[in-house]
């Protein structure tokens, strides 16, 4: 249980521009809080032969160049694209952050049996020390597809 209280919002909007997500996360509590990120699943595909086929690629832009993204942080990652299935999406963010990925995949066994993920985790603390949250900290991107 935490001293103090949390909120938490997320917005999202469709426009020409894309899908825009805006998290906004706000309160005053007195513990310290070891991590807090935003989290955005990457669908890798479902079943061995559709995950084979998929052939992903997840990748962070920090300083101008697309680099391949890992489970080590990343400093200040401008977008993050993800390509598969023939086609890619960019993940532009509102300003540079914090970035890296989970340090395993995953496999949805509830909702859609079978499906392995990886997920790109956004810092909203800024750094490796444990922080009490005290103020507003948000995060805002935009997710488009882009051609190859």
């Amino acid at each position: 249980a935490l001293d103090g209280s949390l909120e938490y919002a997320r917005t999202f909007t469709i426009d020409a521009r894309g899908v825009s997500v805006e998290t906004k996360i706000s309160g005053e509590s007195k513990d310290s809080l070891a991590e807090l990120v935003e989290t955005i699943p990457v669908y890798l595909g479902s079943g061995q032969s559709q995950v084979s086929n998929a052939n992903v690629t997840i990748e962070f832009q920090y300083g101008g160049k697309w680099a391949p993204a890992t489970a080590q942080y990343t400093e200040k990652v401008q977008a993050v694209r993800l390509t598969r299935f023939g086609g890619a999406v960019v993940v532009t963010f509102d300003k540079p952050r914090r970035a890296k990925l989970s340090s395993a995949e995953w496999q949805d066994t509830w909702l859609n049996k079978g499906a392995l993920c990886r997920n790109v985790l956004i810092d909203l603390l800024g750094s490796n020390k444990p922080a009490a949250m005290t103020g507003e900290t948000s995060v805002a991107y935009t997710i488009r597809p882009v051609q190859l």
